[in-house]
């Protein structure tokens, strides 16, 4: 989720270092490329993997569960590792108020992307 990570970023003014695609994490399987090989080298094959967006959509109530979510893992959770407690406050003051600015009739609308990822032992 961007929403969370850019107003995080807009309350810290500084991006974490780019995580290390190799090592376990939330993205470590984003790459297409780099999913296929690990796929291959376990002894898979056939393997097809395709991108996939769509949309998560929930409502107003959940909103401190996403900010709670959003700052324990993840690329937001990596800003705040060494942040002091007024930052981080801060940072959950701005995802709050940026997933509530994307309400509309009670509802919340943020896009996700995945991969599909089919294949044969």
């Amino acid at each position: 989720m961007l929403v969370p990570y850019a107003a995080a970023l807009a309350v810290t003014g500084a991006a974490p270092a780019a995580p290390d695609p190799r090592q376990p994490d939330l993205f470590s399987l984003a790459d297409a490329d780099h999913l296929r090989s690990i796929l291959a080298a376990a002894g898979f094959h056939d393997i097809d993997i395709h991108a996939h967006n769509d949309a998560v959509v929930t409502r107003e109530p959940h909103i401190p569960r996403i900010v709670a979510a959003r700052t324990h893992i993840g690329p937001v959770a990596e800003l705040l590792r060494t942040a002091d407690a007024d930052t981080t406050a801060r940072v959950h003051e701005a995802i709050t108020a940026a997933l509530r600015a994307r309400l509309h009739e009670d509802s919340l609308r943020l896009t996700r992307g995945t991969l599909l990822v089919a294949a044969t032992a």
